[in-house]
């Protein structure tokens, strides 16, 4: 009679360790359900982010395009080499070069040479 005791006793308490561990899975279940919803709502936001900046930059490198190339180089001058790359890249040739032809010359240089780095790494692989 002990025995059947001792078992049920050990069975109750397999059972509740059973329920304890169906009931943790559901909650770390909800848990990664809820972190992929966050990770989706994240993407989401930065896909966004990333839509307004490229419309900022071709804007402003629209604006750019519009000034006369000895005014635009001026401000160019004053930027970061891969920054002024950045809107070079998205203003025609024509526009480019002529304010490229108006910047000084050592930041013109600079500037040359971060345009011919982008996407090196993509012409690398291709060959």
């Amino acid at each position: 009679m002990a025995d059947q005791k001792q078992m049920e006793t050990q069975y109750e308490a397999l059972t509740n360790q059973e329920l304890e561990l169906q009931a943790r899975k559901q909650e770390l279940d909800q848990r990664a359900a809820d972190l992929d919803a966050i990770q989706q709502a994240l993407a989401a936001r930065w896909e966004e982010m990333q839509k307004a900046s490229e419309d900022d930059l071709t804007h402003l490198a629209r604006m750019y395009g519009t000034m006369k190339p000895d005014q635009a180089a001026a401000i160019f001058n004053q930027m970061d080499p891969d920054f002024a790359g950045s809107f070079l890249r998205l203003m025609r040739s024509e526009q480019a070069g002529l304010i490229l032809a108006s910047m000084e010359t050592r930041k013109a240089y600079e500037v040359s040479l971060k345009l011919a780095e982008l996407n090196k790494d993509i012409r690398e692989e291709a060959n």
